[in-house]
């Protein structure tokens, strides 16, 4: 029997799937949020001035990373045997200038969900197991394509509900189990 977990972000969450060869082993929410950082970051330091953005982006990222790793730490140990954990990443990239994301609505959008995504990426590689990266594009492929299928038994498997974001994590364990 072979346990793969997977994760699809949402902006201060995450969902986590685990399945073991064919079966649902279990899902969860993970709550990301930190008291006193904002959830929407970015759109928050887009109201300060730069140095005040800088200081409270480090903040946020600091404390998204410690809560990140504090929940995938606790989940893996109620599983136990985690084989690998697949996450759903972003396809494009965000720039590295604070100023440009800000300068930009639809960027600080993609640079919050980049935040969280890095930060469930960082805490299943902290986690010894293999982590791997699936394209959102990609793990969408594989849901339509050639895993159709086991989500959709996966999915049964779970009852209502069975949201996208929790097929895409599905997807991103079972990819995380090939690779």
């Amino acid at each position: 029997m072979t346990r793969l977990v997977g994760l699809c972000s949402r902006t201060g969450s995450a969902v986590a799937v685990a399945v073991d060869d064919l079966t649902l082993a279990g899902r969860w929410s993970l709550d990301l949020t930190v008291d006193g950082v904002p959830p929407q970051v970015f759109h928050a330091a887009a109201e300060l001035t730069l140095p005040d953005a800088e200081a409270l982006v480090r903040l946020a990222v600091q404390a998204v990373d410690e809560a990140a790793a504090r929940e995938l730490r606790a989940m893996l140990t109620e599983l136990g045997g985690v084989a690998a954990v697949g996450i759903v990443v972003g396809d494009h990239p965000v720039p590295e200038s604070l100023a440009a994301i800000l300068a930009s609505h639809p960027l600080m959008h993609a640079a919050e969900g980049q935040l969280y995504r890095d930060a469930l990426l960082d805490a299943a590689t902290a986690s010894g197991r293999p982590a791997v990266s699936v394209g959102r594009r990609r793990a969408e492929a594989r849901l339509a394509g050639d895993l159709a299928g086991r989500i959709r038994t996966l999915g049964k498997d779970a009852g209502p509900p069975w949201r996208k974001e929790q097929k895409l994590a599905a997807v991103a364990a079972l990819v995380a189990g090939r690779e």
